[in-house]
């Protein structure tokens, strides 16, 4: 009957026991959405303590390749709730990656330049970044064939976004291709559809 309940609800009980409502926010015992963090109560993702990260913990982390390595740090952030962005990058004589660097959504300033335009037409957009520190940054070593962390700041100074709004950060607002497909499929069909409705009420007023 519980189960059944929380259904109605919207809500789904995990394998341990932690209960989420369909939009995957925690849910409290009342059945209302929690504001908490999802990582507050079990600290630990992906071997990495999120309330009190440590830089040892990820130094120690080594990753075949690039793409691994930006899966991880990705995977990192959406724990934390900030947003990701990727900044330098380095290759070498061959064009394998030799470097990459990604660093916080925050990061920088707006420069000086850009903030009052005296011949401004549009409204100028919300300010975002904050100079914020925190990145993660890989290098590439050819004895080993592997990547290997070499400067990782864990330390935000700016608030992190809650569990609701972790949907609309920009790296996780993530297409896929079946639903990229099936979109682009809908639109052709559409657009043939209306054509060919145009050219039957064409022909029946020519009538």
């Amino acid at each position: 009957m519980e189960g059944s309940a929380n259904m109605d609800r919207g809500v789904e009980t995990s394998k341990g026991g932690c209960k989420r409502s369909c939009h995957g926010a925690p849910v409290t015992e009342s059945g209302h959405m929690s504001t908490k963090h999802p990582v507050s109560e079990s600290s630990d993702y992906s071997g990495v303590d999120i309330n009190e990260p440590r830089r040892e913990d990820v130094m120690r982390k080594e990753f075949k390749t690039i793409e691994l390595a930006e899966e991880y740090y990705k995977s990192y952030a959406k724990g934390i709730g900030f947003s990701v962005r990727k900044d330098k990058l380095i290759r070498n004589s061959e064009g394998k990656v030799s470097r990459r660097r990604w660093c916080c959504c925050k990061e920088g300033l707006r420069k000086d330049k850009f903030k009052d335009l005296p011949d401004r037409i549009r409204q100028p957009k919300p300010i975002t970044r904050e100079n914020c520190l925190a990145h993660f940054w890989v290098g590439y070593e050819k004895k080993r064939d592997t990547y290997v962390i070499m400067n990782f700041e864990p330390h935000h100074n700016h608030e992190l976004v809650t569990p609701l709004q972790l949907p609309y950060l920009r790296c996780n607002r993530v297409i896929r291709t079946c639903d990229l497909a099936q979109a682009v499929g809908m639109r052709r069909a559409l657009s043939e559809h209306v054509i060919h409705m145009s050219i039957w009420s064409t022909n029946v007023a020519a009538i």
